[in-house]
């Protein structure tokens, strides 16, 4: 299952950096480091930041990837360079995914995910990699709920 690997490998990433909180290694902004994994001085604290973005990026075009192939949509992010992590750079990773065409089969398919992400009470992250789809399905939820009757 999906989200069993998922969860494995985010673990893995949490093990390998000493990571004990998941938005901490989903933020890059790690904040508690063990003293063996601590860096000497902020440039190589900045340097493992930047490390643990790249690999939770990643992660993220990995499975995003994944679920874009059930629905036969080629997914450009195999074009683009995650290996830095610029708030910029950020910015053009996720906004990347906002030319896609959302189709109902993908909104009901993110919403399945999301249902099982939340049912395991571990790790939370594994559905937001899709959130340009969750986001559809919110703003629909809105624009149904305002429209007159």
């Amino acid at each position: 299952m999906l989200l069993d690997e998922y969860n494995y490998r985010l673990w893995g990433i949490m093990t390998y950096y000493d990571i004990r909180q998941e938005v901490e290694l989903l933020s890059g902004c790690v904040l508690h480091l063990s003293k063996l994994k601590r860096p000497h001085g902020g440039r190589r604290l900045d340097e493992m930041q930047k490390k643990v973005s790249a690999a939770v990026q990643q992660l993220w075009k990995y499975f995003r990837q994944q679920f874009f192939d059930c629905f036969e949509v080629d997914d450009d992010m195999s074009h683009h360079d995650t290996t830095t992590t610029t708030t910029t750079e950020h910015t053009t990773f996720f906004s990347s995914y906002e030319t896609i065409a959302i189709t109902k089969p993908m909104m009901q398919q993110a919403s399945a995910w999301y249902y099982c992400t939340y049912q395991q009470q571990e790790l939370y992250s594994f559905s937001w990699f899709m959130y340009s789809v969750l986001c559809r399905i919110k703003l629909g939820r809105q624009s149904d709920q305002q429209a007159p009757n």
